[in-house]
């Protein structure tokens, strides 16, 4: 069911987006198209069902087409070029579900009447619910355009470009509708043409990655053809979708089969990209085999209750890889004189568990990718619930901006230091308190360092006051989390388990031995059988540990470090 009403947020433009689908490394095509079944009478469709020509005589009503691919649970950006004629009650621009009407006998609003669409009209204005919000200023009439939209679904968020700049965030919440999404333009206006060009779109799903790296080697649906012999059946329908073009490559014999086999192809492939490499006799392969064997070995103990978590393969594993033939090297922390630490006195008196999720104040788990950015997830996540219980209102912040413009950044000599030079959470915090931070669409993260683009600085707000670190006591922390918000702590990760954690109680006796993390404890809770746990925000994407999170052991001599530099924004 979906939601029933998104707001807007405010106007953030953007001055040099003329590339914005690389702005947002958005690197693969995605070649959906506007469906010659889901369209209006009134919509002629091109050659390439790429161009849409409305009311080709004369207009009596309102007139729609959708894409002819879902695109729920992934990030797409594509462009919308209006032809000069821009003009009549509306033409609109956005998603909906397959309930939106293609057709309507007036002149209306379709996209957003009720609350099956999401859409922004030439006059300004979106829509949403039968309600309309200002959002920007009237189109120019008479004036070709080019509307860009950026769907992210990951986060739930629709955002607009006109002519290559930003206009902002529209819709939140996206990401809770249950029906599939489509894209949809909608025209009263005689005589109009929209063609979608530049789409494109990022694969979260492993599977899908390895789908699209495939892709990019397949210049049509002919060149599947010659793959018969080489792929089973199965993966050839599944690389056959991505033409969207509902047609069958060939009949589907045997598909039970190769089912097996489909999956183990599928699977192999999403290891290679997990691990950036590819499969060979040398030491690759070694390497994949030792990994193997650890996650074996640790979860045949786990069965027989010799430890209390599991392990996996997950995307951390390429991290690991990478580590396990370099020296190891103990991260800086910055630790400032001005710290101030809490007084026991003022905190509220804690619940036995608590967990500030449920209470709507985390935003969805990140990907700090290659790069040694983990502070920033940590400090801009502490932020976001701040501002949360502050204000009702859940923002997502910019872990780019801090990355490349707060005073950690004048530690790194070189640009690409910054991804590899130490581990700053305090440094961070104090940047924000005197500077500020801008919200994370108006300057989005791409895992890697950069100069600091000063043209934001009208983005930013000032979320905190103070900042302070709290006692080195594991009670003290429960209380201040409780009363104040999430916290942002160092914890030592050790490689061979850590980085592979699957789920359970994380208590590892020689953790001590690991690298300083940065992370976010967003609650706590008890398990009967393994005891008390923290519930630790990482920034290693969803595919790692419990969606993203770990239950890392509570009241076992501050486990892993998790009490010694732990701090807090007022």
């Amino acid at each position: 069911m979906a939601p029933k009403r998104h707001l807007v947020v405010g106007n953030m433009e953007h001055t040099d987006q003329k590339n914005t689908y690389q702005t947002m490394n958005l690197t693969y095509y995605d070649n959906w198209i506007w469906s010659k079944r889901n369209r209006s009478q009134e919509v002629m469709l091109g050659d390439t069902f790429r161009k849409a020509y409305f009311h080709p005589n004369w207009s009596k009503g309102t007139a729609a087409v959708r894409g002819n691919h879902a695109i729920n649970s992934c990030r797409h950006y594509w462009e919308i070029h209006v032809s000069h004629r821009v003009f009549g009650t509306s033409m609109m621009f956005g998603v909906g579900t397959a309930d939106v009407r293609l057709q309507a006998n007036k002149f209306t609003n379709m996209l957003g009447e009720d609350e099956n669409g999401w859409g922004l009209s030439h006059k300004g204005l979106l829509w949403h619910g039968g309600i309309a919000y200002k959002f920007t200023d009237r189109f120019v009439e008479n004036e070709a355009t080019v509307i860009g939209l950026f769907f992210d679904g990951i986060n739930g968020t629709l955002t607009y470009y006109k002519d290559g700049k930003c206009l902002g965030v529209a819709f939140r919440g996206l990401n809770k509708v249950e029906k599939p999404l489509y894209p949809f333009i909608i025209s009263t206006a005689a005589k109009t043409e929209m063609v979608v060009s530049e789409t494109r779109r990022d694969f979260p799903d492993l599977k899908d990655r390895c789908r699209g790296e495939i892709m990019k080697h397949i210049k049509n649906k002919s060149d599947l053809v010659k793959l018969e012999k080489l792929l089973p059946t199965v993966v050839l329908e599944y690389l056959s979708e991505a033409f969207y073009d509902e047609r069958p490559l060939t009949p589907v014999d045997n598909y039970d089969q190769y089912k097996v086999m489909a999956k183990l192809l599928i699977l192999f492939f999403a290891l290679m990209i997990v691990i950036n490499t590819t499969y060979t006799d040398g030491d690759d392969s070694k390497a994949v085999k030792e990994l193997l064997k650890i996650v074996q070995k640790h979860n045949a103990a786990f069965k027989k209750g010799k430890t209390s978590f599991k392990m996996k393969v997950n995307p951390a594993a390429r991290k690991l890889l990478a580590l396990l033939y370099k020296p190891k090297h103990i991260m800086n922390e910055y630790l400032s004189t001005n710290t101030k630490q809490f007084v026991m006195e003022k905190f509220r008196k804690a619940p036995a568990s608590f967990d500030w999720r449920e209470h709507g104040a985390v935003t969805e788990v990140g990907l700090q990718g290659n790069c040694s950015s983990c502070w920033t997830f940590a400090v801009a996540g502490a932020l976001e619930a701040f501002y949360k219980i502050k204000t009702g209102n859940l923002v997502r912040l910019s872990q780019q901006y801090l990355l490349d413009c707060s005073d950690y950044a004048q530690i790194a000599k070189k640009e690409e230091d910054k991804c590899r030079t130490g581990n700053f959470p305090q440094l961070g915090l104090e940047f924000v308190r005197k500077n500020g931070i801008c919200l994370a669409d108006s300057y989005p993260y791409t895992a890697k360092s950069g100069k600091c683009d000063k043209s934001i600085e009208r983005t930013k707000f000032y979320a905190i006051k103070d900042i302070k670190q709290v006692k080195n006591d594991e009670e003290t922390m429960k209380e201040a989390l409780y009363s104040n918000g999430p916290l942002v702590a160092g914890v030592y990760a050790l490689e061979n388990s850590f980085e592979l954690y699957e789920g359970g109680v994380y208590y590892e006796e020689n953790c001590w031995e690991g690298r300083m993390h940065t992370v976010l404890i967003v609650g706590y809770g008890h398990d009967k059988l393994q005891g008390d746990y923290w519930i630790i925000k990482n920034s290693w994407g969803r595919d790692w540990g419990e969606d993203g999170y770990m239950k890392l052991a509570r009241n076992r001599d501050s486990h892993c470090g998790i009490s010694f530099t732990v701090y807090l924004v007022k």
